[in-house]
């Protein structure tokens, strides 16, 4: 794998412009795109992602979550209603959301096969990531179900909240991945990322970019502080 490390004075506002150039690119080719959106930091770079993209056709564009925290729709953790309540908007653009008020087993059945649908008829797979202080990104915990599923999405009860999410065997089908992880107390797991390829994905699930063939790293975190 071949990561590009942005390092500019101010980072998280480089993400959007950035994942709104590659989309725009990809969608004025005519391209169906698939984009997997991110929760918690990643929520304001989706929306003004979404904002920057407001004077384009979007109807090729399949966009959903790469992982929810189960729950009754609408619930004030759920990722999806954040990100709406942030200020989302893809007009247009076919999104799906995860909670349907279903069990969280037929929940994540029918996100998975929503995911395969879309994967198969998307001409190119795009995922915005960060990466977890314990070695995860999306809902991919260390020694979860996630990690060695065959599906495209699964369940699990995590120690934090129930979760579907995007599986390892999934994320790994991807083209390309825009990854961003700021804080000192993501340096060691950005090192890791970057240099140590001896871990498993047991360990470190982040350690599935590396398996993406196109892979931007935005951090605030020196050079010399990784390699």
């Amino acid at each position: 794998m071949s990561v590009s490390i942005d390092y500019q004075n101010e980072p998280q506002q480089s993400v959007a412009p950035f994942l709104a150039n590659r989309l725009r690119q990809l969608l004025s080719r005519g391209n169906r795109v698939l984009w997997l959106l991110s929760g918690g930091s990643g929520i304001q770079v989706c929306v003004e992602t979404s904002r920057l993209l407001a004077d384009i056709d979007i109807s090729n564009l399949f966009v959903t979550v790469s992982d929810e925290r189960y729950g009754v729709i609408g619930h004030p953790d759920e990722n999806m209603q954040q990100l709406i309540d942030a200020g989302l908007s893809l007009p247009h653009a076919t999104i799906y959301r995860p909670l349907t008020g279903k069990s969280i087993e037929k929940a994540a059945d029918d996100f998975s096969d929503w995911l395969d649908t879309a994967a198969i008829s998307a001409d190119y797979r795009i995922a915005l990531l960060g990466v977890g202080e314990d070695g995860h990104t999306s809902g991919v915990k260390p020694h979860s179900p996630a990690v060695h599923s065959d599906r495209p999405a699964c369940s699990f009860s995590g120690e934090d909240y129930p979760r579907i999410t995007t599986t390892t065997s999934f994320l790994t089908t991807f083209d390309e991945a825009v990854v961003q992880a700021y804080g000192p107390q993501k340096q060691s797991v950005v090192r890791s990322l970057v240099n140590n390829t001896d871990t498993t994905l047991d360990d470190f699930p982040a350690g599935l970019i590396r398996s993406i063939p196109k892979v931007t790293l935005f951090t605030d975190i020196n050079k010399e502080d990784i390699v």
